[in-house]
């Protein structure tokens, strides 16, 4: 895809998405340590069995603390910056369901262009 097509597409620098695959492994006690506003660190995952488009995320710049992937619908676009050199930055913007057995991560990536 073009950089003309993409920016068609992503009218805005921001948008908001959900953190998938949260309730995995040690990943609903690694979404309780979240704080509003936290950069996330995304790993492109090439070698993925179930998608070579995945991105994983990350709590910490170690890339220990995982917490779920991007959501499906976006790693191609995102990977698509990337390529032509628009980086983007990743941020909590909630976690939701602390009352509840289950949590969820709202986050909002943001290119920046």
């Amino acid at each position: 895809m073009s950089l003309e097509e993409l920016n068609k597409k992503f009218k805005n620098n921001a948008f908001f998405t959900k953190v998938r695959g949260v309730t995995q492994g040690n990943r609903q006690q690694h979404l309780k340590g979240l704080q509003k506003a936290q950069k996330l660190y995304p790993m492109f995952e090439d070698n993925n069995p179930v998608d070579p488009n995945a991105i994983k995320l990350f709590a910490d710049e170690a890339m220990v603390i995982d917490l779920g992937y991007v959501s499906k619908d976006l790693v191609v676009d995102l990977r698509e910056f990337k390529k032509l050199g628009i980086d983007f930055e990743i941020r909590v913007t909630e976690v939701t369901g602390l009352n509840k057995q289950t949590q969820g991560c709202n986050i909002l990536i943001v290119l920046k262009r």
